[in-house]
């Protein structure tokens, strides 16, 4: 009997001094299934940050691709965003116009195609209903075929800072996870319950340049960081920098969404896209066809003011359930249905997708097709082009065999476009439209859209038309330059190409007058010889011949560029 009472007492001195001793691997990281708050540990765990993902970036299908930097001060960025949730990693690649799922071995699951991405800025979540990508004011939820499910604008909320603290994100407790900007032992990222008490910290100074952040609702914090090199970033890691501390719901079950309707319209059975610069567009998967249709069902009626021919557009043929023809037209954020008029709020997007499908690779071989006329011009040198035989034509069109349709900003996009540059001329019935070849591997229309193809599209238009001899007594012998000044002995090498290419396609702009027409000297050294070219508001001389041309003097403002 005394040795039970002892018990008991004993059993109640350790519950009301609630100093019992944690169960084996309990602490921040330890739950049971389920379990919808992590354990309170008496001493903060302090983790290690996990290498959960090692990608290299490049033009490879597999691989993530970089945005390069762009003029005001944006750097290189390779993927944007990441999501963590039910075993599966997502990255924003947006340079390739897609979200990319991984699982947490770092094995490729699939790609979902999302070309209305920003190339800037994103944020990505996983929720009950799909992955949610939040652009400026847009937020889109897609299924895992690319499918819209839903398109709403919102008010974008930047993470607070205070007291040299960074926030991060909460889970499904409520735990607040921050980043610590000035901490003694380095950065640090930490876990945080309601009453302010550290559950759990890692250190975080060696994971190399942090993008971006995420709190799985398992209470998992994953880090994306550029690992860079030359300039450039040369691989994307993502680090599991605090272990859960439960176990995820998962994404959980979705229910099906209602197919999207225009107007009254159902979705068509198809579709089919006319432009005035390409060949006709037959949109044929489902998920595309919905996407469209989803976009065009957010206008609302507008009687304001008519700008319909300001803007280049496209035509869209439908065909519905019931076998019926619905004509529509769209012109920027405008469409036009049976004489009424419709502003589509999210027209960015809209665009998007339609780039996107135009540059597939079904639609650009079909383009190579149906054109009359397919012509590789040098386009540097106005009128030095030649005309492709079938058989070219041919390799050219097998050549794009395995090119994706990718960000438009994608690809090289340098200051200034090395010489020589070349372009595809393609001309159909009531279209034409011109292909950039810019780089090894990228090829883009005039009017938007791009693609990544294998390289052999540029090699080829090389071999087709190689750079003719160029004569001194032409301007274009100007584009061999080593050196350029402008007046008074100002270096301006650096934009060379750009000079000369003003000057070879000077003309004559009516009723343009440029807000600088003081004249200036040009001063080329091509193979150590000195060349003079005389600027003024009316055109140029070289050589004692005088060409007429408009603007020519506004070339001065290139030195303050840099």
């Amino acid at each position: 009997m005394g040795v039970r009472i002892w018990a008991l007492l004993l059993c109640l001195l350790v519950l009301l001094g609630g100093c019992a001793k944690p169960a084996p691997g309990g602490g921040a990281e330890a739950a049971s299934p389920g379990a919808s708050t992590p354990p309170a540990p008496s001493i903060p765990v302090v983790a290690q940050p996990r290498l959960t993902l090692d990608l290299p970036l490049g033009d490879g299908p597999d691989q993530p691709g970089q945005l390069p930097a762009r003029v005001g001060g944006i750097a290189p960025r390779g993927p944007l965003a990441l999501a963590v949730d039910g075993g599966s990693l997502y990255l924003i690649d947006a340079a390739k116009s897609r979200i990319i799922q991984y699982d947490l071995q770092g094995g490729l699951v699939m790609t979902i195609p999302a070309p209305w991405l920003d190339d800037q800025v994103a944020d990505l979540a996983v929720s009950p209903l799909g992955l949610i990508v939040t652009l400026f004011g847009v937020q889109y939820t897609i299924g895992a075929d690319g499918r819209l499910l839903a398109i709403s604008q919102v008010t974008d909320q930047p993470m607070g800072a205070g007291n040299g603290l960074w926030s991060i994100g909460t889970d499904r407790a409520g735990n607040r996870y921050e980043q610590a900007l000035a901490d003694p032992s380095g950065m640090i990222a930490r876990r945080v319950n309601g009453d302010g008490r550290q559950l759990a910290s890692a250190p975080i100074w060696e994971l190399g340049d942090i993008h971006d952040w995420y709190v799985s609702r398992d209470g998992g914090l994953y880090a994306l960081s550029y690992q860079w090199g030359q300039g450039e970033i040369e691989r994307a890691r993502v680090y599991e920098v605090l272990p859960p501390w439960g176990i995820s719901s998962g994404p959980g079950g979705m229910d099906p969404t209602p197919a999207p309707v225009v107007m009254g319209y159902p979705l068509p059975t198809q579709i089919r896209l006319t432009f005035a610069d390409w060949a006709p567009v037959a949109v044929t998967a489902e998920a595309d066809r919905w996407n469209v249709w989803q976009l065009l069902a957010t206008a609302q009626p507008t009687d304001g003011p008519d700008s319909w021919a300001d803007y280049p557009g496209f035509e869209i043929a439908a065909t519905l359930p019931d076998g019926s023809t619905l004509s529509m037209e769209v012109r920027q954020n405008e469409l036009r249905v049976g004489g009424k008029r419709y502003l589509i709020p999210f027209y960015q997007g809209l665009n998007a997708v339609v780039q996107h499908l135009r540059f597939s690779e079904a639609s650009v071989q079909a383009a190579l097709d149906e054109a009359t006329s397919v012509r590789v011009a040098l386009l540097d040198l106005p009128g030095v082009e030649r005309e492709l035989t079938a058989e070219e034509r041919a390799r050219m069109r097998q050549s794009l065999t395995g090119a994706i349709a990718v960000s438009s900003a994608a690809g090289p996009h340098p200051l200034e476009v090395p010489f020589p540059q070349y372009g595809i001329h393609l001309e159909g019935k009531d279209w034409k439209g011109t292909l950039l070849l810019r780089g090894a591997r990228h090829v883009r229309a005039e009017s938007g859209g791009s693609a990544l193809h294998g390289g052999e599209l540029s090699r080829q238009a090389a071999a087709l038309l190689p750079v003719p001899e160029l004569q001194i007594s032409d301007v274009s012998y100007l584009y061999l330059t080593e050196k350029l000044e402008i007046g008074q002995g100002q270096d301006l090498t650096r934009w060379k190409n750009t000079v000369v290419r003003r000057l070879v396609d000077a003309h004559v702009i009516s009723g343009h007058r440029p807000t600088n027409t003081a004249p200036f000297t040009l001063t080329f050294w091509v193979n150590g010889e000195k060349l003079v070219v005389q600027v003024d508001a009316d055109g140029f001389t070289y050589r004692g011949k005088r060409y007429p041309g408009s603007g020519l003097t506004e070339m001065i403002y290139l030195q303050g560029v840099p």
